[in-house]
């Protein structure tokens, strides 16, 4: 925000509207962070595309860019990092 932090303090203290406001703005962050964590807990799915250079070339010889599909299970990524965390 560019201001120090005995500033925010003092103005929070000083107005109640601002003070809410970041209230108000904390509690939306903090949903979305509980959700998050709740999504990866739980597990999920997602498809993913990567674009790579490839070493073919197009006829007038410039890099062909390759496109890559792949669905991937959040669920079974975490629970091979716990396993190979655990070892």
């Amino acid at each position: 925000m560019g201001i120090s932090t005995s500033t925010l303090y003092e103005w929070k203290k000083k107005y109640s509207e601002f003070s809410e406001a970041l209230k108000r703005g904390k509690e939306i962050i903090d949903r979305e962070v509980e959700n998050a964590l709740l999504k990866r807990a739980l597990g999920y799915e997602y498809e993913e595309i990567t674009q790579e250079r490839i070493i073919r070339k197009d006829v007038k010889g410039d890099p062909m860019t390759d496109l890559h599909e792949k669905e991937l299970d959040m669920l079974k990524k975490y629970q091979a990092f716990l396993k190979r965390k655990n070892k």
